[in-house]
């Protein structure tokens, strides 16, 4: 397909003419879209239902109750940007530590008031360290930033996308806007 999608993007970011502005919708955090929305916006749109609308997403996603749309939904409305997000750490995988709550690869712990609530990060291991210590520094069990698990497959989804969509590329990392 062509890359029309990606040059009106590029066009934008340079500051050039472009034939329209450029729409995303779940290329990233914030333009993710509510999956109870979504269900009402597929329903009006008349397309079927859709099943595990947050399958694939890192685990820090897929509790937030918002989805990216499915290919089907974003080239309906010719959709310039394609998100993508990292997979789930094999070696700090997110443990789950209540009905609404985690924590992340990173050690911060995560919880929500009710189940349509936003997660919010309650503690980490750097809340309590006012002047940090190199020894401080070393006594936290940060990620590992090569596992596997993170990048597994991803590749493969960016490539076919930018051969089959002609969209502009956007890697997510987790609890990063």
């Amino acid at each position: 397909m062509p890359p029309i999608n990606r040059e009106r993007v590029l066009k934008a970011l340079n500051f050039e003419p472009a034939d329209r502005v450029p729409i995303d919708i779940g290329g990233g955090p914030a333009t993710r879209i509510h999956t109870s929305a979504y269900a009402r916006l597929l329903q009006h749109l008349g397309f079927a239902p859709e099943q595990d609308l947050t399958a694939g997403a890192h685990p820090t996603l897929a509790g937030q109750n918002t989805i990216c749309p499915s290919e089907k939904v974003l080239r309906h409305f010719d959709i310039d940007v394609r998100g993508f997000y990292l997979g789930s750490s094999n070696s700090r995988p997110i443990r789950p530590t209540g009905p609404h709550s985690y924590v992340d690869d990173w050690g911060v712990t995560w919880t929500r008031a009710h189940e349509t609530a936003p997660h919010m990060n309650i503690a980490g291991p750097l809340e309590r360290l006012d002047d940090p210590t190199p020894a401080d520094l070393d006594a936290i069990a940060w990620p590992v930033p090569d596992d596997p698990g993170l990048t597994r497959g991803l590749r493969e989804r960016i490539e076919r996308a930018r051969t089959e969509t002609g969209c502009a590329i956007c890697l997510n990392l987790p609890n990063a806007t």
